[in-house]
């Protein structure tokens, strides 16, 4: 879609008319393209949508139309774990203001067990304060605070995980 093209270029490339992007999708939306139209994916991606935002964060890395579309209303939700992928806590806080769900699953992962599995720490720690729920698990039935201990995760992030995991345990 014209839409998702648009929000996969990056800020000011060579030859581009305007600095982010923000005045074409913006016309295209008021043109009637859907702001949460989702490309299509494959059936393992999960819960995981490559909606215009998710363009805007993974392809386009452009906060100021990041923050653009979510002001027109954008769910931020399948967008975290591109902002994981990075350990870009300023734009995963940007998402975070958004009001996410921070629970879904893309090919099994959460993104708060996507961050602690590939050690990025500072959006991690993003998660936690948001409260994502670190006790669900993988296809491996391994969840947050397992991962991390596996992966040799600072004593301080394996205990706020603990934490986190005995305040959700019945």
């Amino acid at each position: 879609m014209a839409l998702h093209l648009a929000c996969a270029v990056k800020p000011a490339p060579p030859g581009l008319r305007e600095p982010d992007g923000i005045a074409t999708v913006a016309a295209l939306l008021d043109a009637g393209a859907a702001l949460e139209a989702a490309v299509p994916m494959d059936a393992d991606e999960g819960d995981f949508r490559a909606t215009a935002l998710w363009y805007a964060v993974a392809r386009g890395e452009n906060a100021a139309l990041v923050r653009f579309l979510l002001g027109r209303g954008a769910d931020a939700s399948s967008s975290l774990w591109a902002a994981v992928w990075r350990d870009d806590a300023v734009l995963l806080a940007d998402l975070l203001r958004g009001g996410p769900r921070l629970n879904l699953r893309a090919h099994g992962e959460t993104p708060i067990f996507y961050a602690a599995r590939l050690r990025r720490l500072k959006t991690l720690d993003l998660l936690i304060w948001a409260g994502a729920d670190p006790t669900i698990p993988d296809a491996r039935g391994r969840d947050a605070l397992t991962i991390a201990k596996a992966r040799g995760l600072p004593a301080e992030m394996i205990s706020r995980l603990a934490e986190r995991t005995l305040r959700k345990s019945p």
